[in-house]
């Protein structure tokens, strides 16, 4: 296994710079890529990195609070214990990387590719997942309180056992209801105690029930 290249905190600030300058289209800019780098305990809070490629990269605890990482590219990255407090990665790829204990609280992740990741134990409280697609990914432990599921793609695993508030348990149980009424499955009972639950639900008049 070859080495990892690292950066001293004064060495990726510079490369934080050179990337904006980059991004505005400044001569003397460089694209910042970070692919299969040793960047773990680093900084880039408030930074903007949007586009930038951390492809396999090591990055335990880095903290990118506040931080651009719209449309960048964190494929196959280890980047357990780190925070993206406040962080906006709109359309941003975490295709198959480690989120072990991650902070994504208030965190813009509109649109973002989670699929296949490991998000056990992650924190995405207040957090914007919509139209967010975490297919395959491993959600255990994982907490969703004030977090915005609205069209995104959860995974149906024995791994999707996550913390949730009373509005996103209500998404679900809606959701489960709709299917089950079109397939004529549960009794009237259980049918009736399910709609009395999402009763008031933000967005139960979308789900049209029997």
């Amino acid at each position: 296994m070859r080495d990892r290249k690292t950066f001293t905190q004064s060495e990726l600030d510079n490369k934080i710079h050179l990337h904006k300058l980059w991004l505005d289209g400044i001569e003397g800019g460089e694209f910042a890529d970070f692919t299969y780098m040793e960047l773990s305990n680093r900084s880039f809070e408030n930074a903007d990195l949007t586009k930038a490629s951390f492809n396999n990269c090591k990055i335990y605890n880095a903290n990118f609070k506040n931080a651009i990482v719209d449309k960048a590219d964190f494929t196959l990255a280890i980047i357990n214990n780190g925070t993206f407090e406040g962080a906006s990665a709109v359309e941003t790829k975490f295709y198959m990387p480690s989120l072990y204990q991650v902070n994504f609280t208030n965190a813009n992740l509109t649109d973002a590719n989670m699929t296949y990741s490991v998000c056990r134990e992650a924190n995405f409280t207040g957090a914007n997942l919509l139209r967010a697609d975490l297919l395959g990914a491993n959600l255990q432990g994982v907490i969703l309180i004030d977090t915005n599921i609205y069209n995104s793609v959860l995974p149906l695993s024995s791994r999707t056992k996550f913390i949730a508030d009373d509005k996103i348990c209500k998404h679900l149980v809606a959701q489960t209801l709709m299917v089950m009424e079109t397939s004529g499955e549960g009794s009237k009972v259980l049918i009736k105690l399910m709609k009395e639950y999402v009763a008031e639900w933000e967005h139960e008049d979308e789900y049209k029930y029997c």
